[in-house]
């Protein structure tokens, strides 16, 4: 299964959601005509940008006056011989600011609601690696930022949540974001109203993504069956059972981080899998590189890896 097919899909879906929420949100009867006009276009951008790899089709769209939510039913992403790869009930997406298309919208929330893998190689895939049978198993996905340029920082976020298996939901604070936004900006408006770079443009773009700094993260696991399968999964391969792989698990945690709170708080989600929150907040915002850094000491200097970062661990909060 070649997952570029997949990459491209998303960064095409933010491209319409930016494009529909920023420069189509008509407070007319020709709201839903504008908007699969929009839609319409983009997914042709999508196909051409993906030299012939990507297809895609659609239902009807609709946009909702009132709440500025756009949504595209049915829609199905297709290999180039047309081979479905995965099918997603619902796309819905909405925007804040961005007016007339010349701007990038400060705010957007994109949803994809239903997703149903359907290529056998992904499926086989997925149920090899997270022990859960993706044939019966939609799941949705959920991706917004917030951009504040006022305070130099842009908030991300993506939640993938299912029934069978687990949700979790990612947030992160990032800051001296304003230079690399001023630069997408500048693109967004030079070119029809999507992102589209040359050479010169990715080199400036990569150079302006090394100086944004990560303030915060918070990372949530809350299990649905998955935590339980992976155990006995795991146990089974090493031959032991999921008890002892568990108390190995605690004990790996315990020698490595040091820190009796994070192994209390480890054990008592490892005893009754419910949910687990690690947010992380660095004294001073880092950069990718430090990042980085701190990645490669994590398996072997976990100790090392977190100095001079703030680190809860909560498990088993009530929603």
């Amino acid at each position: 299964m070649n997952f570029k097919v997949v990459t491209r899909l998303a960064s095409a879906t933010a491209i319409v959601a930016l494009v529909i929420g920023g420069g189509f949100k008509l407070a007319t009867n020709k709201a839903n005509e504008a908007a699969e006009h929009s839609v319409s276009q983009l997914v042709s951008l999508a196909e051409t940008a993906s030299d012939g790899d990507l297809r895609l089709t659609y239902g009807d769209v609709n946009n909702d006056l009132f709440s500025g939510v756009t949504t595209v039913n049915d829609v199905t992403f297709k290999t180039a011989d047309g081979a479905p790869v995965f099918e997603v009930g619902a796309v819905r997406f909405s925007a804040d600011g961005g007016a007339n298309g010349e701007r990038l919208p400060h705010a957007v929330n994109l949803g994809l609601h239903g997703v149903v893998v359907v290529d056998p190689d992904a499926l086989k895939n997925l149920n090899r690696n997270l022990s859960v049978d993706f044939r019966d198993s939609p799941f949705n996905v959920l991706v917004s930022y917030d951009y504040n340029g006022a305070g130099d920082v842009i908030n991300p976020t993506l939640s993938v949540s299912g029934d069978g298996f687990a949700d979790i939901d990612i947030a992160v604070t990032l800051s001296n974001v304003r230079s690399l936004w001023k630069a997408l900006e500048s693109s967004y408006a030079a070119n029809g109203m999507h992102l589209d770079f040359d050479q010169n443009e990715q080199q400036t773009l990569v150079k302006l993504v090394k100086n944004v700094r990560i303030n915060e993260a918070t990372v949530t696991y809350t299990n649905n069956g998955e935590f339980e399968a992976t155990i006995e999964r795991e146990a089974a391969a090493d031959g032991v059972t999921a008890e002892q792989m568990r108390l190995g698990i605690s004990e790996a945690v315990d020698s490595r981080v040091g820190r009796t709170t994070y192994v209390s708080e480890v054990q008592a989600f490892l005893m009754h899998p419910k949910n687990i929150t690690v947010t992380v907040k660095p004294e001073l915002p880092i950069d990718q590189k430090e990042l980085n850094n701190r990645a490669g000491l994590l398996m072997h200097y976990t100790q090392k890896a977190l100095e001079g970062l703030d680190v809860t661990v909560k498990v088993n909060q009530q929603s």
